[in-house]
Formats: structure tokens, C-alpha cells, sequence
């Protein structure tokens, strides 16, 4: 998740917002690195109050106000609450029940997918969130049981 938000955060410092964030455009290369594919609907912000209208409609990592369109649009947090589905996904995947997560995780779920988006971190805050920074081996636990064995399906 890391390196995940390593990207995100490296594109949105360039004024680029992805736009269609979700598993299938996450790629794994050989040496187990992340690499972020289709950037086919992207959008290179001319500034940081630039608002858009425009997304990829992915069921199940659309933010909440790119369903419910209103005239002002939408900022890079539409990337961040992609990357708490997402984030969300792999812990169902791992994780049968939600409270197996560590408290660190579900509280990393629950501020990348906040609802306002005026609520969501950026990337950048991302990776300073105890999930990704805690001492304690939880975070470490808790990708080992996520991602044990399998590298998720892109499909």
C-alpha cells in the first residue's frame, strides 16, 4: 500500500488525477514492485483548485460526490477514496471479518474512503498514517494475512 500511495502521491504533486483508480490498473512487476497503468482518462490539473467533471465510473471505487455530480466537480480526493476501496478490497480478500484488521487499518479504510471529501488526507498525509509508520508489526500483520500466497486478480 506503500508504494501505492508512493505513486498517487508522485502524480498528484505533478497536477495529474488518475481518475479510474481500482485493481485492475494496479500491475505487479516481476521484482514484486507497483506500477499504476491507464492513465487513458487522466487529467493534468492546471492548478490546485481545479475542479472536474469527468471519470471513469468504476462501480465500487467511485467516490460519492462523482455519483452525485454537482457544478462544482471534483479534485484529486476522488484518487484517495479509490485507494481506500481499494485498500478495503484487499483486506476482504485476506480478511474474512472486518474486525481482524488491526485498528491502525480499518482507521486507514476509514479516512481514505470518508464520504465528504473535504474529509480525505492527501497521499502524501497517507503516508504518514500509523498503518504505514507504526512501530508495532500490526501493518506488517496485517498485509502477510491480506496478501498471503496470492497476488490479487486484476480482473
Amino acid at each position: 500500500m506503500k508504494e501505492l500511495l508512493e505513486g498517487v502521491d508522485y502524480f498528484h504533486e505533478r497536477g495529474i488525477m488518475h481518475c479510474d483508480m481500482k485493481p485492475a490498473n494496479i500491475l505487479l512487476t516481476n521484482g514484486g514492485h507497483i506500477k499504476i497503468a491507464d492513465f487513458g482518462i487522466s487529467i493534468i490539473m492546471p492548478s490546485r483548485e481545479y475542479r472536474s467533471t469527468r471519470y471513469g465510473d468504476t462501480r465500487g471505487y467511485t467516490a460519492p460526490e462523482v455519483e452525485l455530480p454537482t457544478e462544482k466537480g471534483f479534485n484529486q480526493t476522488i484518487d484517495i477514496y479509490a485507494l481506500g476501496m481499494i485498500a478495503d478490497w484487499l483486506r476482504g480478500v485476506r480478511l474474512s471479518n472486518y474486525d481482524d484488521a488491526s485498528p491502525a487499518l480499518r482507521a486507514f479504510i476509514g479516512l481514505s474512503a470518508a464520504k465528504k471529501p473535504e474529509h480525505r488526507p492527501t497521499a502524501k498525509e497517507l503516508l504518514q498514517h500509523d498503518f504505514l509508520t507504526q512501530a508495532t508489526s500490526d501493518a506488517d500483520d496485517d498485509l502477510d494475512r491480506m496478501l498471503s500466497g496470492t497476488v490479487p486478480s486484476a480482473n
